[in-house]
């Protein structure tokens, strides 16, 4: 059974916590490759999103 904290429970905390890295590592890879520059601002943008939502977590 999954324990609820406040409005979020604690497995999609953990699933937060470990995409952060995950997209991290895809952004790295992105900026290999070349990538029109709207999808890379996207892809900067989810990530201060994520950072956001996990700073807010805490």
């Amino acid at each position: 059974m999954k324990k609820v904290t406040g409005n979020t429970n604690q497995d999609e905390a953990q699933r937060l916590r470990t995409v952060g890295p995950k997209i991290a590592d895809l952004l790295t890879e992105i900026e290999k490759e070349p990538v029109p520059e709207r999808l890379m601002d996207l892809a900067l943008e989810l990530q201060r999103a994520l950072a956001e939502k996990l700073g807010n977590e805490d």
